[in-house]
């Protein structure tokens, strides 16, 4: 079984980064993915497809989620809740990988 490989790009390790699609969680690592980049490494993100102008703006490649998975349908969604408790009722009984509260 292969652990890790190499790029073409003088034997440095190849990079995956899986992160939320949630700018919040998105951004920082994109600013990571982006030195990374500058100094040789091959990145590759994982995340929602809203995303590709800006990881590919980086030179990094990108794997993008749909559906549920990359965020879409459940931000359009949330979006229709007011901000304030009731959204963040919602965020916690709702929200992909919320907490049921209730158990």
């Amino acid at each position: 079984m292969v652990l890790a490989q190499t790029s073409a790009k003088a034997d440095l390790p190849i990079v995956v980064i899986g992160v939320t699609p949630v700018y919040g969680h998105v951004m920082p690592m994109r600013a990571v993915g982006k030195e990374l980049v500058a100094r040789g490494y091959d990145v590759t993100f994982v995340t929602g497809a809203m995303y590709k102008k800006r990881i590919e703006g980086i030179g990094a490649k990108l794997v993008g989620l749909e559906g549920n998975a990359g965020a879409h349908e459940a931000l359009a969604e949330r979006a229709k809740v007011p901000k304030g408790p009731e959204r963040f009722a919602y965020d916690m009984d709702e929200a992909p990988g919320a907490i049921d509260c209730a158990a």
